[in-house]
């Protein structure tokens, strides 16, 4: 049944008000056996957001707008109720000044879901447990607040150059803006703000991905940032 609808072009899986040039479409899905598929993306050259986080060259500016980019997406899918729930920087590619960064697996959630599927389940097989939101369990159903919470960890990790975890966020006081504000003193302090709330335990605390999206947009223009397509030919 879930192969059946994913096949569908204008199914769940991204639907014509949910289409984003960072959004990489499904092109083809192909049933494994009885209880699994294959569902295959369109290619767009570019290497994978895990393997740049880290670099030092990446500047607190860049992670400020490829997170926009991503946010930018998401936040137009979010808008349609689709939510990803697996997002990690293993399904961000960094593509070229032509085709810029484009998020994979975005649909499915949507797709199994309408399948009548468990979101939570979705959320606990296909999200890596390092970006997984903490409400993401057997018990409770992941929303489109996980993947603000999956992206916090992205920005973190790109401007701080560690897990939230490793950085022990939370931990005898240190929140997640102190923390970043300690590796990167020349971070604007409305973006270690944004980080700590999407970092949030509490779904309902953290913002909506329109509102990363446009505090994201605003801390690219007052800074001068450079287009998310010239950092990732750059990167």
């Amino acid at each position: 049944k879930l192969g059946d609808l994913l096949a569908q072009p204008e199914s769940a899986l991204l639907g014509g008000s949910a289409r984003h040039p960072a959004i990489a479409a499904f092109v083809e899905v192909a049933p494994l056996d009885d209880h699994h598929i294959v569902v295959v993306s369109e290619h767009r050259p570019g290497r994978l957001l895990s393997h740049v986080m880290a670099r030092p060259d990446l500047s607190w500016q860049d992670a400020v707008e490829l997170g926009r980019a991503i946010a930018m997406a998401l936040s137009r899918a979010h808008a349609a109720s689709i939510c990803h729930l697996g997002l990690d920087p293993y399904r961000i590619s960094i593509g070229t000044v032509r085709n810029g960064l484009s998020v994979y697996g975005l649909g499915l959630a949507s797709a199994w879901q309408a399948a009548g599927g468990s979101l939570s389940r979705l959320a606990q097989i296909a999200a890596r447990p390092a970006y997984r939101a903490p409400e993401c369990t057997a018990e409770l159903l992941g929303t489109s607040s996980a993947d603000v919470y999956a992206l916090g960890v992205m920005l973190f990790e790109m401007i701080a150059k560690l897990h939230p975890v490793v950085a022990r966020v939370d931990e005898e006081g240190k929140s997640a803006a102190r923390v970043l504000l300690e590796t990167q003193p020349s971070l604007d302090p409305s973006c270690a703000d944004l980080v700590r709330a999407m970092l949030s335990s509490e779904p309902g605390e953290r913002p909506a991905m329109h509102e990363v999206a446009a505090l994201l947009a605003r801390l690219s223009a007052a800074h001068g940032i450079a287009g998310e397509a010239i950092i990732c030919a750059r990167l």
